[in-house]
């Protein structure tokens, strides 16, 4: 249906009045008449040429959209190493590690031996800065043949020695304690409680592997080369100490044991979620 106003009942409604002999009528004409040709103006713009179809309606007015609040993510990366400078690091027992032992060669964190330094701690551990709760940290590592070393979390000192729980790096082959120890004892395990998957996927000492190591609640993960290799919760095995297996914030620390070890592409992120109380 068109909603035009029609031109020729316009005319229709100004020849249909009466005519006035007062001058209030003459007024009243007068004013009809502007009127009148008023609205005719109006209805002549407003009608669209024969054969066009009407301008369309202005869009609505829609009210502006209310700001939807983010949904809790994880913290961004921290980079500990990226192969040119050591950033959140320090040494544990050395300050200067560099000066120690530790060096950066060819995009990596290396600790060299030398013969006579064979199973004795040289450039130190090296430990995280900040500490964390719940948290996932992602590294890279590099083993000589028979070597072992370890990432240390939930660190704690015991009767003057350092403790907590490990997630074991060795070369699987050819170091005694991998060997003789088992599985409980080799690359990938919760050093001495908990073996790995039997079916992980190892480099052979002198290649790189990938681990990394999840912490989200009570629940730990271990991961090697892309793949999940233990899982475990917290407190489950905490008859090897009092106070063995329960959370608490802890730094990373990356162990010297006497081998030579090369580390590279260490990043750490806290995970932002609801987490267990810390165990003080």
């Amino acid at each position: 249906m068109r909603l035009f106003r029609s031109q020729s009942f316009l005319r229709l409604k100004i020849n249909a009045l009466p005519i006035a002999k007062s001058r209030g009528s003459a007024f009243a004409i007068f004013f009809a008449v502007i009127h009148n040709a008023l609205i005719l103006a109006a209805s002549a713009q407003s009608t669209p040429p024969p054969g066009t179809l009407p301008p369309p309606p202005p869009p609505p007015v829609l009210p502006t959209p209310r700001p939807v609040a983010p949904a809790a993510t994880e913290g961004s990366w921290t980079i500990l190493f990226d192969g040119k400078t050591v950033n959140g690091l320090r040494g544990l027992q050395k300050p200067e590690f560099l000066k120690a032992g530790w060096k950066i060669e060819n995009g990596a964190l290396i600790l060299t031996k030398e013969i006579k330094q064979g199973g004795k701690q040289t450039g130190g551990d090296l430990v995280t800065a900040a500490s964390f709760i719940d948290f996932e940290f992602v590294f890279e590592w590099k083993q000589s043949v028979a070597g072992n070393s370890g990432v240390l979390y939930f660190a704690r000192n015991l009767g003057g020695k350092l403790s907590g729980h490990e997630y074991q790096i060795i070369d699987d082959l050819r170091h005694p304690d991998g060997l003789k120890g088992g599985p409980m004892k080799r690359t990938g395990s919760l050093y001495g409680i908990l073996p790995p998957a039997e079916n992980k996927t190892l480099a052979d000492a002198g290649a790189w592997n990938e681990g990394r190591i999840l912490v989200l609640g009570n629940q730990v993960e271990h991961w090697l080369n892309g793949a999940k290799v233990l899982t475990y919760d917290l407190g489950s095995h905490a008859k090897v100490h009092p106070q063995f297996g329960f959370k608490t914030r802890t730094s990373i620390v990356l162990l010297d044991e006497g081998d030579e070890i090369s580390f590279r592409n260490l990043k750490v992120r806290a995970l932002n979620l609801p987490a267990t109380p810390a165990r003080k």
